[in-house]
């Protein structure tokens, strides 16, 4: 079982302190209340090299995105083949590469059966009535048709990113309001959408970043295939 790092910045500049080791080489660098603890100075990176060389494991949120799940090889432009529904309130939604965001696949009829035509290598997701989705990504069976084979949202949604940025990456166009940065409506997986709302610094409208956030923003989204420019 791993352990929470000594010290953690869980909002930029703002870290969790867990280890009382660390509190003389933070002495002068910002405010410490309690174990949270405030950079102010400017010398944040000689400070992150002070206390990893003081033996203390320090994760900072460049680290954190570093260690953000990557996207997995393109699957590439498949073949597509029809799938019989398996129940009247059987829906299925595809990672639209266009939009970044799921959309809904139209039923279509085959000798009197409902299904949907799904394209090799789609993120899937698929939900059954009011109840919890599930995701998948569409492969290719024998006689023409497809299987689905079963992912967890965040691995959809890699594959969907993957698969939209593997050409080059993806434009998005996002405004700036006084210092902060509109971020895009897209969907994320999981593990991003978590660690961005970190980003956000408190009392800042949801969607927004400020500062140190916006290049940290930037540089969250790049992993995903995605640069953000802004308009002028």
């Amino acid at each position: 079982m791993s352990h929470a790092p000594d010290v953690e910045e869980f909002a930029p500049d703002r870290y969790m302190v867990r280890n009382v080791r660390a509190y003389p080489i933070l002495k002068g660098e910002g405010v410490l209340r309690g174990q949270q603890f405030e950079l102010t100075s400017w010398r944040r990176d000689g400070l992150i090299g002070r206390l990893r060389m003081a033996g203390l494991s320090v994760s900072t949120l460049s680290d954190q995105i570093e260690a953000l799940p990557p996207l997995p090889p393109a699957a590439g432009p498949g073949r597509s083949g029809w799938r019989a529904l398996t129940s009247p309130i059987e829906r299925f939604s595809h990672f639209d590469p266009t939009t970044l965001h799921w959309q809904p696949i139209e039923p279509t009829t085959r000798e009197g059966l409902p299904g949907v035509v799904l394209a090799s290598g789609a993120a899937l997701r698929r939900r059954k009535g009011r109840g919890a989705a599930d995701f998948y990504i569409a492969a290719p069976e024998r006689g023409g048709g497809i299987r689905l084979l079963p992912a967890d949202e965040t691995g959809a949604l890699l594959a969907g990113y993957a698969n939209a940025t593997a050409a080059a990456p993806r434009t998005l166009s996002v405004e700036v309001q006084g210092e902060a940065l509109v971020l895009p409506a897209i969907e994320l997986p999981p593990p991003y959408r978590q660690l961005l709302e970190h980003l956000i610094a408190a009392g800042n409208p949801p969607g927004q970043v400020i500062g140190r956030g916006r290049e940290l923003a930037e540089r969250l989204y790049a992993k995903l295939g995605i640069q953000l420019t802004t308009q002028v």
